[in-house]
């Protein structure tokens, strides 16, 4: 199969369905439920700012996957990191390569714009699901750097 990645610049309204159903279903939502005009913001940001990026992943004309990220300018010192927002291919088309042609597509674009580092964050899902894209990340040349931690706030 061939499949071709193309960065979205303005979301159709079936392309918008499919991703605010993402969106509103995914493990982090459901740990921190999105509304309509949140989800609604992120897409346009994702698609309007020049400092975020979106790439959907097509079989034909149907979205299989997608990748995010955003380009972030250290206080600290004169360098650019690049962020990840999320990616995901459809369960029926995980394995095919298509979830790597994606992170390099993010990869790729943060070191056109400049980034030193390409961050990519692996939370919110199950313990065996995190394991298992920590490993597919270090295949593709990421390492382990540091811990996240939290502490929760409010609900």
């Amino acid at each position: 199969m061939n499949y071709t990645i193309h960065r979205i610049h303005q979301i159709d309204n079936p392309l918008r369905l499919q991703l605010k159903f993402y969106l509103a279903t995914n493990k982090i939502s459901r740990q921190y439920p999105l509304d309509e005009q949140r989800i609604e913001q992120m897409l346009q940001l994702m698609t309007g700012h020049p400092d975020y990026a979106l790439w959907v992943a097509y079989d034909g004309d149907n979205p299989v996957g997608f990748i995010s990220g955003n380009l972030q300018h250290s206080l600290f010192h004169d360098r650019i990191f690049a962020f990840d927002l999320g990616w995901f291919v459809l369960p029926g088309y995980q394995g095919k390569g298509i979830g790597r042609q994606l992170m390099d597509t993010y990869v790729h674009w943060a070191q056109a714009h400049g980034a030193s580092v390409a961050h990519f964050s692996v939370v919110f899902a199950d313990k065996e699901a995190d394991q298992r894209s920590t490993d597919k990340l270090a295949a593709m040349g990421f390492e382990h750097w540091g811990y996240l931690t939290r502490k929760v706030l409010s609900e």
